[in-house]
């Protein structure tokens, strides 16, 4: 499947369970890891838990498999799956402001879905 078809199916599953701040940055060239990262805040550590379990079944449902899962929101915060060629940051609203890692790559291109 193309990366960005892919993306819009992980892009509309957060929309679609209210996921916030939803930011899409195309890292392709500037990081060795992946080619994108998708950012988005939950409301509570059950909420960004969930956010994740939607995503990996819709991906999954779309022959995209997880290939890792770190952090529980319960503990961080903060959880990361990651697909391959696309990385999704799950955060609540106060740690996101505090890592604020979409300035760590401010150069990159973001993607409007």
């Amino acid at each position: 499947m193309e990366d960005l078809k892919a993306i819009k199916i992980l892009t509309r599953t957060l929309s679609a369970k209210k996921a916030e701040d939803i930011v899409v940055l195309d890292v392709r060239g500037k990081s060795s890891i992946t080619d994108f990262f998708v950012i988005a805040t939950g409301n509570s550590y059950v909420h960004v838990n969930a956010l994740l379990n939607y995503v990996k079944q819709d991906m999954q449902d779309a022959g995209i498999p997880l290939l890792h899962r770190e952090g529980t929101a319960k503990d961080s915060h903060w959880a990361v799956i990651d697909f391959g060629f696309v990385i999704l940051h799950v955060f609540t609203d106060d740690l996101r402001t505090e890592y604020n890692i979409e300035s760590i790559w401010g150069d990159a291109k973001k993607i409007e879905f």
